[in-house]
């Protein structure tokens, strides 16, 4: 028995050059950053709140993805008069402005990341000298008097942060910084 060879699927459609857009809605741009659907049912459902709100696109513009090329989608925007534009396989930039959209928002989802990663490790885990070879949270709860499993002990100041002992305070440091 011989494996059958499945052929891969294309959009359907001739292909067109690439219009720039002159208003509102005349060419919408999709892509998926990542995974992948059997079909676009999702996709149309998205789709579809997006042009209740805004209105219809004139046409999509898009990748060769099965969710884009699938017959759902191919019956959606042809009950709706929308039509498909595909870019060439292995052809991004003719999907120019939907690729830069998709690179910022990896930045931006990477740099909140490593932030997050940083903050953590400076606050829970990472001693410091200034204040005495104990992590920021350690600190604040010892000068404020707080359980170690972070109760409140100590009380809270006017602004709702922890009060702070100036006698525990180790030199140098401001009491102005935990009020």
């Amino acid at each position: 028995q011989v494996r059958r060879r499945l052929r891969k699927r294309t959009a359907r459609g001739n292909r067109e050059p690439l219009i720039q857009p002159r208003g509102m809605h005349q060419v919408w741009a999709t892509d998926f950053m990542s995974g992948q659907l059997a079909d676009g049912r999702r996709v149309i459902r998205a789709l579809e709140e997006l042009r209740e709100v805004l209105g219809p696109p004139e046409r999509i513009m898009t990748d060769n993805g099965p969710e884009f090329t699938s017959r759902a989608m191919d019956r959606w925007a042809h009950a709706r008069d929308v039509k498909l534009q595909f870019i060439e396989p292995g052809r991004p930039v003719q999907n120019g402005y939907m690729e830069s959209f998709n690179e910022k928002f990896r930045d931006v989802k990477d740099a909140r990341q490593l932030t997050e990663e940083y903050r953590t490790d400076y606050n829970q885990q990472r001693p410091h000298s200034a204040l005495g070879n104990l992590t920021p949270e350690e600190f604040i709860r010892r000068v404020a008097g707080a359980a170690p499993h972070g109760g409140r002990e100590g009380g809270e100041s006017a602004t709702g942060l922890p009060k702070v002992n100036l006698e525990t305070m180790p030199a140098g440091l401001s009491p102005d910084v935990f009020q």
